[in-house]
Parts: structure tokens; sequence; C-alpha cells
């Protein structure tokens, strides 16, 4: 997307969302900010190509009455 492309779809957008009386310093921010976005989702690897990483489920624990001592746990 080249700078004037960019500014269009800049204007396009603050002008869908009704902020037409924004500073130029306002501007500059949003700009700022979606550069960095735009950086970052280039940054990211297509969907699908990293499988979800599953945690490994937890040991289950012995049940009270398992006393590893033996007998009952009451008395």
């Amino acid at each position: 997307m080249t700078p004037h492309e960019f500014d269009n779809w800049l204007t396009g957008f603050l002008d869908a969302i009704g902020e037409d009386n924004l500073t130029k310093e306002h501007l500059q921010v949003i700009r700022e900010k979606l550069k960095s976005i735009k950086t970052f989702l280039l940054y990211l690897p297509p969907i699908g190509s990293i499988p979800p990483q599953i945690p490994p489920a937890p040991s289950p624990m012995k049940p009270y009455w398992q006393n590893p001592y033996g007998g009952s746990p009451i008395g």
C-alpha cells in the first residue's frame, strides 16, 4: 500500500466512524498505530501453519481412599 493509498483509506476510515474534527496529531498517532498493526500482521505465520499447542493433561491425583500408608484415612 502506497502512502497515498493509505491516506485515502485512512480518510475513508475516519469518515466512516464520523471523526472529521481530529487534529494532525491525532491523525499521526492513528497512522503510527495502524502501521504497527500492519507490521505485526505481516510477521504472523499463515493460519493453520502452526498446530495448536495443547498442554499435557495433569497427572491424575490418587483418591483420598488410596492412602499410601495403608488403612483408613479416618481413625
